[in-house]
């Protein structure tokens, strides 16, 4: 029980402190894409942290795999390195038994992933949607910032405000983009407003402007003065978009026969049961000699990760694309994994040296 709780501690710890520090890292490079979209005025700043906390389950679950496997290959090695694992097997504790604890540290953080990915993750996903989609709902006024170029809400125009006043636009530029037949057109107008139509739209409402239209490339511009002009820049009913896949609660992704729903199924339990391999893979991969440093096997092993999650990435996009028979799904991937774990830690016993003499006498 002492040498149960040592090696279940060293593993735990040492998956928990890198997990950490990548989580830092993640979060730290999501903060700045976020903050990025709201200094592009993509999304309202007030909504900065809301979406980066909904963010975390899912860069949870991406940081998980790896921080268990190296974690693992961390905590062995520098027990291999300081000579304690020698110690161990000199006292009767074979590489399998280290195998199964480490199994056990395993399952805690792999349910600790499919929490996330079959519940928590897609309804955090599904309220980062719903926060989204509110934000462009009201957008209005308050998506418009002094001195930025911004495209409105409905994506139809460009607009150039040089200063907002208690709801008065001073010096605005809007550049009307070509759609629906319509050709470019360029307005600047001394002042405007941001009001509501009898039907709920956003509208702008120039005052005091000048409108420029013509065909990009000719020289000729056809040139409009106006007292007042309005255009439309966003709806105000929020329009239920079509969800994507992630966002589906496991209940309505059971339900759906598509290929995709099932394709996303089979990705939700991919992290979980690659966790669990990654730790039989990790325990025979930390193992090092003595002339050799306590971390020599750190990049053949992180190679052999990326290996795994390529394969899994690529593997899931050719169930959606149907290359693959969806009753193979996955679990090639991870056979194949399986297989080389059992294959590395048979490869230091006593009867895989016999397994191996065995062909060699065959061959």
């Amino acid at each position: 029980m002492i040498v149960f709780r040592y090696l279940f501690g060293e593993a735990f710890k040492s998956t928990l402190a890198v997990t950490l520090v990548l989580m830092a890292i993640f979060v730290s490079r999501e903060f700045v894409s976020v903050l990025s979209d709201a200094a592009d005025g993509d999304i309202p700043g007030t909504l900065v942290a809301q979406i980066i906390g909904l963010h975390l389950p899912s860069l949870l679950v991406m940081v998980l795999p790896l921080g268990l496997f190296m974690g693992v290959i961390l905590a062995h090695s520098r027990m291999y390195g300081d000579h304690e694992m020698t110690v161990f097997h000199a006292c009767g504790i074979s590489e399998w038994y280290v195998a199964r604890v480490t199994l056990v540290v395993a399952l805690l953080f792999s349910v600790i992933a499919g929490s996330i990915t079959l519940w928590f993750g897609p309804w955090a996903q599904e309220q980062e949607y719903q926060l989204l989609e509110k934000a462009s709902a009201g957008s209005g006024l308050a998506a418009l910032q002094e001195g930025r170029f911004q495209r409105t809400a409905n994506n139809k125009a460009v607009v150039f405000v040089e200063n907002i006043e208690d709801n008065q636009l001073d010096s605005v530029f809007v550049a009307q983009l070509p759609g629906d037949g319509q050709a470019t057109s360029v307005l600047m107008a001394k002042g405007g407003q941001v009001n509501k139509s009898d039907k709920g739209n956003d509208t702008l409402e120039l005052s005091q402007g000048y409108r420029y239209e013509g065909q990009a490339g000719q020289a000729a511009l056809q040139e409009v003065r106006f007292g007042r002009y309005k255009m439309q820049i966003g709806d105000q009913e929020v329009q239920k978009r079509r969800r994507r896949l992630a966002a589906l609660p496991l209940a309505k992704l059971l339900a759906d026969d598509s290929r995709d729903a099932k394709a996303e199924l089979h990705w939700r339990m991919a992290m979980p049961i690659a966790m669990v391999l990654l730790a039989l893979i990790a325990v025979p991969m930390a193992q090092t000699g003595p002339r050799q440093g306590k971390f020599s096997k750190l990049l053949p092993a992180l190679g052999l990760f990326l290996g795994y999650l390529m394969l899994l990435l690529v593997g899931n996009r050719s169930l959606e694309n149907g290359k693959i028979p969806m009753a193979l799904g996955l679990w090639w991937i991870h056979g194949s994994a399986l297989f080389i774990g059992v294959a590395l830690i048979v490869k230091g016993r006593s009867f895989g040296a016999k397994i191996r003499s065995l062909v060699r006498k065959g061959a």
